[in-house]
């Protein structure tokens, strides 16, 4: 008998946030064409959120494939609040790990971002706070078109630079 779904994940990892991303960006578009406003953005806005967890984390030091566990993720935020980085939501605010992940190029010289890089980061990252979140799952509204396209072209923008963050 073929193992379960749940049985075949793999652990959290830099690679596999960005394989991830990939796909459920291919996702997002396939709903987007069908309609599936709301649900485009809501994945539109993962691809995002994976995308900057995989850009801190590398900065970090982990591995492609060195497992990220909750705790990682709960020291991630720990850490950006010690140091003074405003991190107001919870472990999916895109805003927040764009910031810590801005802030902690800033901090050093050899790792900072080319010259405007950081506000690309940032600004890219709000756009997408306004309007996506992981509650979207449960609500029933229809998301307006301007806003799926706002939240896909972020969405595709942070794949399209993935190996720059």
């Amino acid at each position: 008998m073929p193992k379960l779904l749940l049985d075949r994940l793999r652990s959290d990892s830099v690679a596999e946030f960005r394989l991830a991303a990939n796909h459920r960006f291919e996702e997002a578009n396939l709903l987007y064409d069908g309609g599936q406003r709301t649900v485009a953005i809501y994945l539109f806005g993962y691809v995002v959120e994976m995308e900057l967890k995989a850009a801190y984390f590398a900065l970090a030091g982990f591995t492609p494939r060195q497992p990220i566990l909750i705790r990682d993720l709960q020291a991630a935020r720990s850490n950006a609040r010690q140091l003074g980085v405003a991190w107001l939501g919870d472990l999916h605010d895109v805003a927040a790990w764009a910031g810590f992940l801005v802030y902690l190029r800033q901090r050093s010289r050899r790792l900072a971002y080319p010259l405007g890089w950081d506000r690309l980061v940032l600004s890219k990252s709000r756009e997408v706070s306004r309007i996506w979140h992981e509650s979207l799952r449960y609500h029933a509204n229809l998301a307006y078109p301007h806003e799926v396209r706002t939240v896909r072209a972020a969405a595709e923008w942070f794949l399209e630079h993935e190996n720059d963050l």
